[in-house]
């Protein structure tokens, strides 16, 4: 008996220091490789897309600027002050229609990448909660596609209703302009 006794014992003490460990070690490996081949399978089907896309953006640069400003997409203007000027003013009337007020608006140096540029401004503004929320969703829906950028909310003044409580909100908005449009050079003239 006694023997049967330490025989189960070492037995158990090797299942519980050894087997149990390698199983365990076992499992968690095998976990993760299945996560690792479930990225993996994700992965190759998002590099499969990638030959579309890439032809879908060929097909949309190939489009004349006209035909997408003519869309309401993007901000046409002659020069990126005029696309930025043309872009203070849409934020504003969307703004007023939110019924937040603006405090300041600011240009934004502009940045042309691949014959297009980007314009933006740089705001501030006050509003209850719920109204720069409105703001916000009316940006959103706008037909010209803009991107908030470091936006900071600051509580102005304490309120005993928390939605009703002024805020100071600042932000920078960024979009999209048609290509500029070549003046002609001193050179270019003679």
């Amino acid at each position: 008996m006694l023997a049967l006794g330490i025989t189960l014992a070492v037995v158990l003490a090797v299942w519980i220091g050894l087997v149990g460990p390698l199983t365990s070690l076992y499992a968690g490996r095998s976990e993760r490789l299945s996560q690792r081949q479930t990225l993996a399978r994700h992965m190759e089907q998002l590099a499969a897309t990638r030959p579309a896309l890439e032809a879908r953006a060929a097909e949309l640069g190939r489009q004349s600027p006209s035909a997408v400003t003519a869309n309401g997409n993007i901000l046409s203007g002659s020069s990126t002050p005029v696309a930025t000027a043309a872009l203070q003013s849409l934020v504003q009337d969307i703004a007023t229609n939110a019924g937040a007020s603006l405090s300041s608006v600011e240009s934004l140096p502009g940045e042309t990448v691949a014959g297009y540029r980007r314009v933006g401004v740089k705001l501030s503004l006050s509003a209850s909660w719920p109204v720069l929320i409105r703001f916000l969703q009316s940006l959103e829906q706008s037909n010209t596609p803009m991107a908030v950028d470091d936006l900071q909310i600051r509580s102005s003044a304490s309120s005993s209703a928390a939605d009703q409580q002024p805020l100071d909100a600042g932000l920078s908005i960024y979009a999209p302009a048609g290509p500029a449009i070549a003046e002609p050079t001193s050179d270019s003239a003679k």
